[in-house]
């Protein structure tokens, strides 16, 4: 167990390293620890071992299970309470936010691929060529897959804002949905 402490600056303070450590009566207690501590404006460190050492941290056993929870198994509302905590922690919250506003951008996808899909039954060459109708629809699906994940990544990297990222595959398929339907014979 690892626990670093930075000051307001989030330079480094201290850290320790516990072999094992428990939550007890609102305290943390660390076993077989080593602490390393900062000396002020000097690159040296404190060195100190100890066997057991009581530690009072701000963080809880259930804020430690809110973190193993990856962000596509939680529902919308616990993953939008987790990137306002984040937030408030001072942490950079843009991958969550990413995320949030993917699990509104992609039910949104039923529409677009009716849309589409309608689009293509309705063209004479898909009643001759069933075949070539299905192959149209499962390349515009994975066109649509491809740009999806290409804006989230874009999110993630902070290249596009969260919502943009998330709505941008969405959009262009829509306005293509919409031209695709309009053309049709």
């Amino acid at each position: 167990i690892t626990v670093t402490s930075v000051d307001k600056d989030f330079s480094f303070a201290s850290r320790i390293d516990a072999e094992k450590g428990y939550y007890n009566q609102g305290k943390w207690v660390f076993e077989n620890i080593v602490e390393q501590v900062h000396t002020g404006d000097s690159k040296d460190y404190i060195v100190k071992s100890y066997d057991k050492k009581i530690v009072s941290l701000a963080i809880k056993p259930e804020d430690l299970k809110a973190v193993l929870k990856k962000s596509d198994e939680m529902s919308f509302f616990e993953l939008k309470k987790y990137v306002a905590k984040v937030e408030y922690e001072g942490y950079d919250a843009t991958t969550y936010k990413v995320d949030l506003n993917a699990k509104i951008a992609f039910p949104f996808i039923c529409i677009i691929m009716v849309l589409t899909g309608a689009a293509t039954g309705m063209r004479s060459f898909a009643k001759e060529n069933i075949p070539a109708a299905i192959a149209i629809g499962v390349v515009i699906a994975l066109m649509y897959w491809v740009v999806y994940g290409f804006c989230l990544s874009l999110g993630y990297g902070s290249v596009l804002p969260p919502i943009i990222s998330a709505w941008t595959a969405n959009l262009f398929f829509l306005c293509f949905g919409i031209l695709y339907l309009i053309n049709t014979e």
